[in-house]
């Protein structure tokens, strides 16, 4: 029989079995829509990797103590660490203060010290200016690094804590004064001390923030260097907690790590995929094949199914997981 013959009994039985040929066209139709969007997640799901992994410190390692610590302390600690491994501290909670600029009071951030090196993870901001240096460290210099947001339609959530007396005009919100006046290199007056504005730290957008959610601004900032505050206030030094953040560099997940872990994600797809697809054909049969009682339901048939799905799935994320495995192993699995 030629081709046009093929085609045109085929079309005649599939017109002569409208809901047999209905029921295979809906079967096929959400299997490769299940395919097409699992493939689609994990493409997506591998460019984010690569971008949050960018910028989030390769073998990144936050440990918190109930006590402050000093500079002597960093120094000992910095010893016993490998070459080239990145050591920063900072308060494990930031204070909420008020400055004052050219008689106008500004409040609704927090504020606290940190290292040059707080700058090797996590970092994703547009530097205007300067960022805190060594050598403020070592001097205790009065400098400070702001955070300014950018103009957003949907303003993101922010704690924006700020206190006054009962007579008192409300202090200005630090996020809506910066979107006014740029305080690069202007002097403002913070804890009975004049610091200089040396840089602004320009947050993302929201939508384009490729930062880990963690590690987003729960408020505006002020930072000022860490032996500076740490001078600030004594009496806050039996109550604050240090915040120990190290990059080792190191990798210690393997690349097959990585392609077991993508794999096994898609075939939990693919499970509860067959289970759900199972569920609506079963569904389908009762509710609009012509005689449901001439039908039966086989083990062999759920596990055929189950198979079915469970090796298309592993065939389909093979080559994102692949991808994904020629990352640096903690690059792609931080994301996950």
């Amino acid at each position: 029989m030629k081709l046009p013959d093929l085609i045109s009994t085929g079309w005649t039985e599939i017109r002569s079995h409208k809901m047999r040929s209905f029921l295979s066209f809906f079967a096929i139709a959400i299997g490769i829509a299940t395919f097409f969007y699992t493939l689609s997640v994990l493409s997506q799901r591998y460019r984010d990797i690569h971008r949050s992994a960018v910028i989030s410190g390769i073998g990144r390692i936050d440990v918190t103590t109930e006590h402050p610590l000093d500079m002597t302390q960093y120094n000992t600690l910095k010893e016993m660490l490998p070459e080239h491994t990145s050591l920063s501290f900072a308060p494990r909670a930031f204070y909420y203060e008020q400055f004052t600029y050219k008689n106008k009071k500004v409040g609704g951030f927090s504020y606290g010290g940190i290292m040059p090196t707080w700058k090797d993870s996590s970092f994703a901001y547009r530097l205007e200016g300067r960022f805190i240096n060594w050598q403020d460290i070592a001097n205790k210099n009065r400098v400070a690094v702001l955070t300014v947001f950018p103009y957003e339609k949907e303003k993101r959530e922010l704690y924006e804590y700020t206190w006054h007396e009962p007579n008192e005009e409300e202090p200005l919100k630090l996020r809506e004064f910066t979107s006014h006046y740029s305080l690069l290199n202007q002097q403002i007056y913070l804890n009975n001390e004049t610091y200089t504005v040396v840089g602004l730290l320009h947050v993302p957008e929201q939508k384009n923030a490729p930062r880990f959610p963690q590690d987003r601004e729960w408020s505006p900032r002020v930072y000022v260097p860490y032996t500076t505050w740490y001078d600030v206030k004594p009496s806050w030094q039996d109550n604050f907690n240090t915040n120990i953040r190290i990059i080792t560099g190191n990798e210690s997940a393997t690349r097959r790590d990585i392609l077991t872990q993508f794999l096994v994600e898609a075939m939990l797809l693919g499970l509860c995929g067959s289970l759900a697809g199972m569920l609506l054909g079963y569904l389908a049969v009762l509710h609009m094949a012509a005689d449901t009682s001439q039908m039966t339901f086989s083990w062999w048939v759920v596990a055929l199914s189950i198979l079915i799905a469970l090796v298309t799935s592993f065939l389909f994320a093979l080559y994102p997981a692949w991808q994904a495995s020629k990352l640096r192993p903690v690059d792609a699995l931080k994301y996950e």
